[in-house]
Order: structure tokens, then sequence, then C-alpha cells
């Protein structure tokens, strides 16, 4: 995706840059998290990226 995003904003004269963050969080099916619980993880991962990206750049 991200190989993607970087072709796309090379070639494509835009006023804007395109990007994106996403979180992954692996699990366990056994594990006595909730889908919230793990939903929650994930989202947290993808804002630490964004705010990592905005740091950066």
């Amino acid at each position: 995706m991200q190989k993607n995003v970087d072709i796309f904003n090379k070639t494509e004269k835009r006023p804007y840059k395109l990007s994106i963050s996403f979180g992954i969080k692996k699990c366990d099916p056994r594990s006595p998290y909730s889908l919230d619980e793990i939903l929650d993880e994930a989202d947290k991962l993808m804002y630490e990226q964004k705010r990592q990206k905005r740091d950066h750049s």
C-alpha cells in the first residue's frame, strides 16, 4: 500500500500528498480480550504512527 501511495505522490501533480496510517494488533482467538479492546489497541497504534509521521515531516 505504501509503495502505491508513494508512486501516486510522485507521479500525480497534486497540491497535496496522500498518506496512510494503520494499526495492526496481533491477537490469539483464545485471548480473554474483547473485540472492542483489540480494536482500541489497534486504533492507539494507528494514531501513534500518525503522530510519528507528523513529527518527522
